[in-house]
């Protein structure tokens, strides 16, 4: 049996809403479903305001432009991300203060944060990682402290809580992923949350999404006709989208569930590896953190024997795979003036980690497998080092 990284889970209610969608006879944004999944999300977050968008990368550009980013503008962010977290900033001729992560969580804490914070800097971008989150309650504080906008990338943390309040509502502004990777779907798809009632974010925010126009005034009668009226694009998603959203957010429960399950045993079963010294962190959930489960990871001891491991459990059917390379180490970082050997916890986590299969309702049989052939490596290297 050979395990896959990930499948996308899609069910026969799945292809229906799809079919269900096409006969209402409106497959543009903001139809029936849109609307439909965008309340959903605003009940599941308790956010006051809940845009879909094509993309969380999408949402991040929106949010950047929310807050007005601009050229000499600094917005303090991991260089553990992917590389849409930069871009949403770079684009709006903003200036990425790559920030060094906890080694632990592999999120930004407040103590490295404030380290960086300076006369030009606007907001604090922090990432949610694999299901776990930031200490949002010294996020928040440090954000208020300084007079700074605290924005979340939660793409990956759909249903996740910190002290019980989902994370992503935090910040003045959250930003969530619906690609195929993420525990639910619609194959490219985001959201952008809006948190706070300063400023005039909501009414913006639809003019931003809608191309720069006022059409959802239009709509509502608040005016005559919809003219250009500010900086924008198309951020909206085609109802069809929306409609498979809806049909997998009816599963949200069920597919935490059941990765739940899958982290645990994974947890059971390698946590002597960290005990002999063979693994040197592997996915914990931080204090306060209530999961949704999204990746789990190991860490090796160097990037030498962290590659060996990938190579060996492909080579018994197990598809492991790296994750996030720095980026301020990229080409583009250095293009910003940024050093390989800057933020040695970043380099050293993206040299050593490696995440372990983990997708919707994986079997006892396939979690076996995972786990049966993964500790007879481990134990190959307990071997060597022994």
């Amino acid at each position: 049996m050979n395990i896959p990284f990930h499948q996308e889970n899609i069910t026969d209610s799945d292809r229906q809403a799809l079919l269900d969608a096409l006969e209402t006879g409106k497959t543009t944004g903001d139809g029936v479903y849109t609307k439909k999944v965008a309340r959903r999300l605003q009940e599941i977050t308790g956010s006051k305001e809940v845009l879909m968008t094509t993309s969380a990368s999408h949402a991040l550009e929106m949010a950047m432009m929310l807050i007005d980013i601009r050229e000499g503008d600094e917005v303090i962010l991991p260089s553990f991300t992917f590389p849409s977290t930069a871009n949403c900033i770079v684009l709006r001729g903003g200036k990425p203060i790559f920030c060094d992560i906890n080694s632990d969580t592999l999120m930004l804490d407040a103590y490295e944060v404030e380290k960086v914070i300076s006369q030009k800097t606007k907001a604090i971008l922090v990432v949610h990682y694999g299901g776990n989150g930031c200490d949002m309650d010294e996020m928040v504080e440090l954000a208020e402290k300084h007079g700074l906008f605290l924005i979340e990338d939660a793409a990956q943390a759909l249903g996740a809580c910190y002290k019980d309040r989902m994370l992503g509502t935090f910040g003045h502004l959250g930003c969530f992923s619906f690609h195929g990777t993420k525990n639910v779907s619609c194959g490219e798809g985001g959201c952008l949350l809006i948190n706070s009632v300063e400023g005039n974010f909501v009414q913006r925010a639809y003019r931003i999404r809608q191309k720069g126009t006022n059409r959802r005034e239009f709509l509502e009668g608040q005016v005559d006709f919809y003219n250009w009226v500010d900086l924008g694009s198309s951020y909206a998603p085609s109802d069809l989208l929306m409609a498979l959203l809806n049909s997998q957010l009816d599963r949200l429960e069920e597919i935490t569930q059941n990765r739940r399950e899958t982290t645990e045993q994974y947890q059971d079963a390698f946590s002597p590896y960290l005990k002999k010294g063979v693994i040197t962190h592997m996915t914990q959930i931080s204090k306060n953190i209530t999961s949704n489960y999204h990746n789990f990871y190991l860490r090796l001891r160097t990037k030498e024997e962290r590659d060996s491991f990938i190579e060996k459990t492909r080579q018994a059917g197990v598809c492991c795979v790296i994750h996030f390379m720095p980026l301020h180490s990229s080409p583009m970082g250095r293009q910003l003036g940024y050093d390989f050997a800057d933020l040695p916890k970043t380099i050293e986590a993206s040299d050593t980690l490696v995440r372990l299969p983990l997708y919707h309702f994986m079997t006892e049989k396939e979690r076996k497998t995972v786990i049966d052939r993964i500790t007879e490596i481990l134990e190959e290297l307990c071997l060597e080092t022994s």
